[in-house]
């Protein structure tokens, strides 16, 4: 299940045709000229997010771990939008983007905990190295991209089960002493839709954290929600900025 939050409506998104209307995929409004980034987007929420964008007519960059992989989900969007003239192009992302502005950032990429802790080739643990310090890293070395756009947008991903975790322990940050469970997540086509309609809807606002209306996040339309307490701890959100800047040597400016 995923629920994205954004860099700045007042309500619920709605769907173009009606005012009451719940937002659905074919309300993304054409995005032809839009350059995208789509980190994780080999498989699961990521690829239909990228597909869903490239179909909208975006340029989009998929970004993953797997080279091979990378290049087997480009195929397969190629493949599945080969019938629609409008559509944009798809690459794997191999090198920087030079000079171009990206328009939208959608940090997707992330893993739930495994059964044993494990390390990334940095040395972090897995879950804090994907899901915060990587998606730390990527954001502050694309600054310069997302500043040549016009109305940059930075999409983060996160889990319906953040309103029920436990503060950071900054004490054990790399949970070398405890771990923490991984949660399931939904059928990647619906779980791809907060994400789109945060990167995409033109009343979404910085800040604001979309997901799943129903019961405990685990399904119905995408909602604006209240976001979750632990994300609102100012104290911890600052420690947690600068332990990332840190670790990954990265430095916003």
């Amino acid at each position: 299940m995923a629920a994205a939050a954004v860099g700045p409506s007042s309500s619920s998104p709605k769907g173009s045709k009606t005012s009451n209307k719940p937002w659905a995929r074919t309300d993304i409004p054409d995005l032809t000229g839009k350059v995208c980034m789509v980190t994780g987007g080999t498989g699961g929420i990521g690829y239909e997010t990228a597909i869903a964008l490239v179909q909208s007519g975006a340029q989009v960059f998929v970004v993953g771990r797997s080279e091979e992989r990378g290049n087997e989900a480009v195929e397969k969007i190629k493949n599945a939008i080969k019938l629609i003239p409008s559509a944009g192009t798809v690459s794997f992302l191999q090198a920087e983007l030079g000079k171009l502005a990206l328009d939208i950032l959608i940090n997707n990429a992330g893993i739930s905990a495994p059964p044993t802790r494990q390390t990334t080739i940095d040395g972090f643990e897995s879950v804090m190295g994907t899901n915060q310090l990587g998606t730390f890293a990527v954001t502050g070395q694309l600054l310069p991209s997302l500043k040549r756009s016009t109305a940059p947008r930075v999409v983060t991903v996160s889990s319906a089960m953040a309103e029920h975790c436990q503060p950071l322990d900054f004490e054990d940050f790399q949970t070398e002493r405890k771990k923490y469970p991984g949660h399931k997540l939904q059928e990647a086509a619906v779980g791809s839709h907060p994400s789109l309609c945060a990167a995409t809807c033109p009343t979404v606002k910085g800040g604001e954290y979309y997901g799943p209306g129903g019961l405990m996040g685990a399904s119905g339309n995408v909602t604006k929600l209240e976001i979750p307490k632990n994300a609102k701890d100012v104290t911890a959100a600052e420690q947690l900025w600068k332990v990332s800047e840190e670790l990954t040597k990265v430095v916003y400016n």
